[in-house]
């Protein structure tokens, strides 16, 4: 696909399992040159007037930013500039946890298939019952999207071993972190203690 003309219309994206290399290919692929690409992995206040700074200078030229983590505050200063951008200023969303209903209105959502794994050594962890490979495994998970997905596995681990109690505990895990947005590293624990159980 061209990405030029695919989303010619469009100036600020929202990339759905996407890490922020892929999408600064993508910038790439827009025409925007790799000196004009501005990376903030974690956006604050501060950062924002430097970018309505930079998008105001550089009018003559397509620059992009690409943006990992951001505060609300943040975001709420950026929804203008979202809003009232001109063609040659691309925003790039790579984290999407926390982002806002509007900055989600505004943007084009790009998902990219993320195929999750659970490796062998978890698997032969799980079944030998080897505390210090589990706990490597879940705490090398950040992403909640991988989180959510090895709940699934172990769901499905657990149900076919026919231990219907720590499946059923998982799958109260599942529902809670989509609906209430736990902390990572609490449902990691929490995790963690169902298997441990």
């Amino acid at each position: 696909m061209d990405s030029k003309n695919a989303f010619a219309k469009f100036s600020t994206f929202i990339f759905e399992n996407a890490d922020r290399n892929q999408v600064s290919e993508f910038i790439l692929s827009l025409g925007v040159a790799k000196e004009n690409i501005f990376v903030y992995n974690s956006l604050k206040i501060d950062d924002v007037r430097r970018i309505k700074d930079e998008a105001e200078v550089e009018k003559d030229k397509k620059i992009a930013f690409v943006i990992g983590d951001l505060s609300f505050d943040a975001q709420n200063a950026l929804l203008k500039l979202t809003e009232e951008t001109n063609d040659d200023v691309y925003f790039a969303f790579y984290k999407t946890e926390n982002l806002l209903d509007t900055i989600y209105s505004r943007a084009q959502v790009i998902s990219l298939d993320k195929k999750f794994y659970v490796d062998e050594l978890f698997v032969r962890a799980l079944d030998e019952s080897d505390k210090a490979s589990i706990i490597k495994f879940l705490f090398s998970l950040s992403d909640k999207t991988d989180i959510l997905d090895l709940l699934g596995f172990l769901i499905n681990y657990y149900s076919k071993r026919a231990q219907f109690e720590k499946a059923k505990k998982l799958m109260e895990f599942f529902k809670n972190a989509k609906e209430y947005n736990l902390n990572e590293r609490l449902l990691v624990a929490n995790i963690f203690s169902v298997i441990e159980d």
